[in-house]
């Protein structure tokens, strides 16, 4: 009869882990294995099983043999779990206008730092580094303990105010003139140096009317946070240097008069009926009555505009209102203010008011003559004037 050894249960020595971090189990010494407690281990009725324990836990494994000699022997091995770091970061930041930022990353117990990628970093191996990326970037950092446990945090650098915000393309300008300057990529507005010139100072697209070439300043806060400078620049133009005059100014009817402007490539005349050109810079023209002849001068780039009035003679256009009631006639001479005025009443009667009222002897149609006399000499105005009454007698 064979005698068959008592199994001898043999389990590999302790193990330390870090949280979250597996430990591999061994025992030899038998065939059939059973490991306890169950929870975190891979398989319970292996020789060999991974434990995964959230906690520091002793593991006991019973072994036996084959079931010809069935016996059992049991043995023991503690699984350490130590604990990571407990990473506290900065938080996220924004870099504007190519500036360094700082981040950071705290650990109580920490024995190293590494930062990933390092090469926009001023030190890869402190908590607390410079970070300059050309684009957005996140940045890992891991911490190691005491215990040799690590863990990892992220810190995004979200790179801003370089191409963030825009504002208009120089302008040109006529001096006088306002142009509507446009800024946009950003939360708020800061216009300044100057802003007297612009109809205000906190909007996006502000007017300016400056009397000089003047480059605006606008600070932009983007939709990052940053604050990007941008300037636009209006050019003024002197303008125009326009002069016009008349040869005369106060004339008589059918008197040829000249107009001349000066000081622009070209020239817009406006009413242009009587010229003899609308668009020359010394048009002429019959005068025939009181007119405003308005010219719009060009250049290149800036335009003008001025006006003359050229006064007829009222007396030329002498002419005068009649009201007949009964017997009795109004006369009233227009316009007022002339030299003389002189009525025939057609009866003989001779009168010199600018107006008046005239009773007649007897009904009829009588020829009224009446003689204006302006700067330009007498004028003529003839009217029939009806006087009616039933019985043919006023008196």
């Amino acid at each position: 009869v064979g005698v068959l050894d008592k199994p001898i249960a043999i389990a590999v020595s302790d193990q330390t882990i870090c949280e979250g971090g597996a430990a591999n189990l061994l025992a030899t010494g038998g065939s059939v294995f059973e490991w306890t407690p169950i929870d975190g281990l891979s398989d319970p009725n292996i020789a060999n099983p991974e434990a995964e324990p959230a906690v520091t836990t002793t593991y006991t494994v019973t072994i036996a043999g084959t079931d010809i000699c069935p016996i059992k022997n049991t043995d023991e091995i503690t699984v350490f779990v130590n604990k990571r770091p407990v990473i506290t970061t900065g938080g996220n930041v924004v870099a504007c206008n190519n500036e360094p930022v700082q981040i950071s990353a705290t650990s109580l117990g920490a024995t190293s730092y590494s930062w990933v990628p390092a090469g926009t970093l001023n030190s890869a191996i402190i908590n607390n580094p410079m970070a300059n990326p050309p684009v957005t970037t996140t940045y890992t950092v891991t911490v190691m303990n005491a215990n040799n446990c690590m863990s990892k945090a992220t810190v995004k650098v979200t790179k801003g105010g370089t191409d963030d915000g825009s504002v208009s393309p120089t302008q040109t300008i006529c001096l006088g003139d306002s142009v509507q300057l446009e800024a946009s990529g950003g939360m708020s507005y800061e216009w300044w140096s100057p802003a007297d010139d612009l109809s205000c100072t906190t909007c996006s697209n502000p007017e300016a009317k400056p009397t000089t070439t003047t480059t605006y300043e606008v600070n932009i806060t983007t939709l990052t946070g940053c604050v990007v400078k941008r300037t636009v620049t209006v050019i003024v133009n002197p303008g125009l240097s326009l002069t016009l005059t008349s040869s005369k100014t106060d004339v008589c009817v059918y008197d040829t008069v000249n107009l001349f402007a000066s000081g622009a490539k070209e020239y817009h005349w406006e009413p242009a009926e009587d010229l003899t050109c609308e668009t020359c810079a010394s048009p002429s023209f019959i005068a025939s009555k009181t007119t405003t002849y308005t010219v719009t001068a060009f250049d290149d780039k800036c335009s003008a505009t001025d006006s003359i009035t050229v006064t007829v003679d009222p007396a030329q256009n002498a002419d005068f209102i009649t009201r007949v009631i009964n017997c009795s006639a109004l006369f009233v001479a227009v316009p007022e203010g002339m030299i003389s005025y002189e009525w025939d009443l057609g009866d003989g009667t001779i009168r010199t008011e600018q107006s008046f009222e005239y009773s007649y002897a007897r009904s009829g149609n009588y020829v009224v003559r009446l003689t204006v006399t302006g700067s330009c000499g007498k004028t003529d105005v003839f009217k029939v004037v009806e006087i009616t009454k039933c019985n043919d007698q006023c008196n």
